[in-house]
């Protein structure tokens, strides 16, 4: 067996600073590993661009959905109570104060369930995608479409407008101070590799090969 020459970085070194690399990928993809994600999103839309009866449903289901939506605009621009067309599911409780059904929020809110009902419509039910891909599509579309959400927008959500009228923008302090701590205690908690050493000799191996 042919020994390492001395100063020759280690397989631990590797290992090491690839298991960061996941790690810091990880941190990303909500813990689902970007080459699980990539297989998913591949093998849902090559199935996809084999379906056209369920594109030509997408695209009819959208056209449906834009339709409904202009034609209610003008119950929406009065308020007039009802005119809500999509409705969040059950457990969603982000609309259920009652200024998500004052004009411009009750549009905003109604455009967002549009498309969020339109891409759980497009994530599920196509014929030749594994079950376990169409989950991880439709969690990560999901997770997609949360982060867009008007709800995390100051301008686009009557509750945190009022309650920053209210307390004279102390709410908006409060919170940049807790994204602050948590973005912290993110970077004291990232891990790096165990054998520091070994980058140090890595470099000077590589450092003499190329003399």
């Amino acid at each position: 067996m042919r020994s390492r020459p001395a100063g020759e970085p280690s397989a631990e070194c590797s290992t090491s600073f690839d298991r960061l690399l996941h790690a810091e990928f990880g941190r990303f993809t909500l813990g689902v590993s970007p080459f699980a994600l990539w297989l998913a999103y591949a093998d849902w839309a090559i199935h996809l661009s084999a379906a056209p009866g369920k594109r030509q449903h997408l695209f009819e289901a959208w056209a449906r959905k834009v339709t409904q939506l202009l034609s209610d605009y003008p119950q929406l621009a009065s308020n007039r109570a009802g005119a809500a067309v999509f409705a969040p599911s059950p457990q969603d409780e982000r609309f259920r104060d009652e200024a998500w059904r004052q004009w411009p929020f009750n549009l905003i809110a109604q455009t967002f369930l549009l498309n969020e009902e339109w891409w759980r419509e497009a994530t599920t039910d196509i014929a030749g995608v594994s079950p376990h891909h169409e989950q991880v599509v439709t969690f990560m579309t999901r997770q997609l479409l949360d982060m867009v959400s008007p709800t995390n927008f100051i301008a686009a959500n009557p509750e945190v407008l009022a309650a920053t009228l209210q307390e004279g923008g102390q709410n908006l302090v409060r919170g940049a101070s807790k994204i602050s701590c948590r973005i912290g205690d993110a970077i004291s908690q990232m891990s790096l590799p165990s054998a520091p050493s070994s980058f140090g000799r890595a470099k000077k191996w590589r450092r003499r090969r190329a003399m």
